[in-house]
């Protein structure tokens, strides 16, 4: 008798792939069932990627283990039915093992079945992780060749120089996508964007001037529109790697492990190289296969514990961790902020529960509503809240009259129910504002100073430069200095008493004029034994004196 521990995993939950496989890998006892959505509410309002999923998993697993390992089942709708089994401390409901173990050829009925939850992946992938494992299953070296073909192509070629470090800063724009994306909080600030290129290009300039190899900057993952003005400075410093997989040259046949493949490949061409983006599952599969990443996430984000445990585990071949959380202050996007704000009574779950009091309906039921008046509303190209209330309206049907057989209308309830429709109109506009509208658009947020300094200062930490002169007017190589002439006196004392040494007495006289600076404008240690930070505050605070710091 056997035991498999099968993780369950939506159709929707697209973003935990690669850590579902990575654990499929390390572990044999791990299998996957994909729950793919049926009716219609819930395929209006989520972005089912079943057939994605199981094309990744047989990529990644070969036919005979996909076979053996991975199963979908269908049910109407997934969410609903996720959270239904899903118990208090995060356990899965026992009592569905068996019918959750029939969809799979392999499983015998003696056989032990424990659900997990998705976040089980990530722990198994922490406790097992072994990096060659990983990617003898991600990687396809066979491809190698047609990708350099495909890199070296005029829009990709900047990226395969040998010498220059290279960041690639993710771009993950959920928020105009009409279907439910999770975790909105987390998308790209494109304004953070052209703050962290504004700084490298700044950087870069000290960097020409010093002769050292300067950062190349590229963009990858969603797109974004460079053509816009405000975006002139990525679309002038920045390697447009965005979407390259709908690139010409490119390959779909490759599939997702043909896009690792082609960061496998540039990391390997040069191994000065970092990731960096806000925390999603698109960042995962280079850090799995070891190239250095930093995800970014709010410091008090509730889901970070999770991510946490790949921090350490998940390396390079005997190297250092290739994956790093990067705690930001404040979310960088509006939108972000706005979620944030609103958590407890009044984000969008809660308002949505509230709903359901208020309409006393079962519970998620104004949660689908709300999503489905969402799909419509910009399926239609609507534009504005009272646009939304009456599609949201529309799809409540005759619920006025189920709550009160005299009200046949929403007019008749909210004469009738002032109160509850007050509400209802208010939640409603919560939700509305949080979800659909989404306040502030990211070009309006942007990183604060200190979490940009922070940025540049791990992804210096990660690709150091070689040791920068200073810049000042000393940057050329320093001439042999001979130091002040000092005058030696050789006296012989005259004592009265027999002398306590016979030796000639050595008085150094400093050169004529010249007087000692104050005690605090002498440095305490020579300039030549400081770093560069305090040698060069030391050199101009010297200077400002009128000294010269050659002499110290």
């Amino acid at each position: 008798m056997a035991t498999y521990h099968v993780i369950v995993q939506g159709g929707y939950m697209s973003g935990d792939m690669f850590g579902v496989a990575a654990a499929m890998i390390l572990d044999p006892s791990v299998s996957v069932i994909i729950l793919r959505g049926t009716d219609r509410a819930y395929l209006d309002v989520m972005d089912d990627q079943t057939e994605r999923l199981t094309a990744f998993y047989k990529e990644v697993l070969g036919d005979v283990e996909f076979a053996k390992r991975v199963a979908v089942g269908t049910i109407a709708n997934p969410q609903t039915y996720i959270k239904g089994i899903t118990l208090e401390g995060g356990k899965m409901d026992p009592s569905k093992a068996a019918s959750i173990r029939r969809l799979f050829s392999s499983m015998k009925t003696t056989d032990t079945v424990v659900l997990q939850r998705i976040g089980t992946a990530t722990a198994i992938v922490s406790a097992n992780f072994n990096w060659g494992k990983i990617t003898d299953k991600f990687l396809r070296d066979n491809l190698q060749g047609n990708i350099r073909v495909f890199l070296e192509g005029a829009r990709f070629k900047a990226l395969l120089n040998s010498e220059s470090p290279r960041i690639f800063l993710w771009v993950r724009i959920n928020k105009r996508k009409p279907k439910a994306t999770a975790h909105l909080e987390l998308d790209t600030s494109v304004e953070g964007l052209r703050q962290i290129t504004r700084r490298i290009v700044e950087e870069n300039a000290v960097r020409k001037a010093a002769g050292i190899p300067e950062w190349i900057i590229a963009l990858t993952g969603d797109s974004i529109d460079l053509n816009a003005l405000k975006n002139k400075v990525l679309k002038d410093h920045c390697v447009n790697m965005m979407e390259f997989w709908n690139a010409p040259g490119w390959n779909k046949a490759w599939g997702r492990c043909g896009q690792l493949t082609a960061f496998a490949y540039l990391y390997g061409r040069n191994a000065k190289m970092v990731n960096l983006g806000m925390r999603s599952g698109g960042l995962e599969g280079p850090a799995l296969i070891g190239i250095p990443t930093i995800y970014m996430e709010e410091t008090d984000n509730p889901q970070q514990d999770r991510m946490k445990k790949w921090v350490g585990p998940v390396r390079l071949h005997q190297g250092d961790s290739s994956y790093h959380r990067l705690a930001l202050s404040t979310l960088p996007t509006r939108t972000g902020q706005a979620i944030k704000a609103s958590v407890g009574s009044n984000d969008p779950s809660a308002i949505a529960k509230v709903l359901d009091e208020t309409t006393t309906e079962a519970a998620g039921t104004n949660r689908d509503r709300l999503a489905a008046a969402r799909a419509e509303y910009h399926r239609t190209g609507k534009t504005s809240y009272g646009e939304f209330f009456s599609i949201y309206l529309q799809l409540a049907g005759d619920l006025w009259e189920k709550l009160d057989e005299d009200c046949f209308t929403w007019r008749d309830f909210s004469a009738t129910y002032p109160q509850a429709a007050g509400t209802i109109r208010r939640k409603a506009g919560q939700w509305y504002s949080l979800r659909v509208e989404k306040k502030g658009a990211e070009e309006r947020g942007g990183f604060v100073s200190d979490d940009l300094d922070s940025i540049m200062e791990k992804l210096n930490v990660l690709m150091p430069d070689p040791e920068l002169p200073d810049d000042d007017e000393d940057d050329v190589p320093e001439p042999t200095i001979t130091p002040p002439r000092v005058e030696t006196i050789v006296t012989t004392p005259t004592l009265t008493t027999t002398p306590l040494r016979t030796a000639p007495l050595v008085v150094n006289r400093l050169p004529v004029g010249y007087t000692l600076p104050s005690p605090d404008l002498r440095p305490p240690v020579p300039l030549k034994d400081m770093g560069k930070s305090a040698r060069k505050r030391w050199v101009s605070k010297l200077k400002k004196a009128g000294l010269d710091p050659k002499n110290f």
